[in-house]
């Protein structure tokens, strides 16, 4: 009776052994899969990150080049406007010398 009932005892304890082991195994199986998964997400939101990062860039490049275009045209037409009183004041100047001269 006794004999059977350590027998029984290491049995069990033979059987918890291997129950630990197992536990172990889906354990780190578990966290093998979650650590997989959580790569997987960081790499996901950091590819995500980027693009929104580079659409950003794009956008405000966009903005810059537009602004620039904008500044050179105002300044293409303040020069034109500045050349074109000067030429205005060329000609009155030549006309007042002319006229000063005798040449009318």
């Amino acid at each position: 009776m006794i004999e059977e009932t350590l027998r029984k005892i290491r049995k069990a304890e033979e059987e918890k052994g291997k129950l630990i082991e197992q536990g172990k195994e889906k354990a780190e199986k578990m966290k093998s899969s979650f650590l997989k998964d959580r790569e997987k997400y960081l790499d996901e939101i950091k590819k995500e990150f980027e693009e929104k990062e580079k659409k950003l860039r794009e956008e405000e490049e966009k903005k810059i080049s537009l602004e620039i275009e904008r500044i050179k045209e105002k300044k293409n037409k303040e020069r034109e406007n500045i050349i074109k009183r000067a030429n205005e004041r060329k000609s009155k100047a030549i006309k007042e010398v002319l006229s000063v001269i005798g040449f009318e």
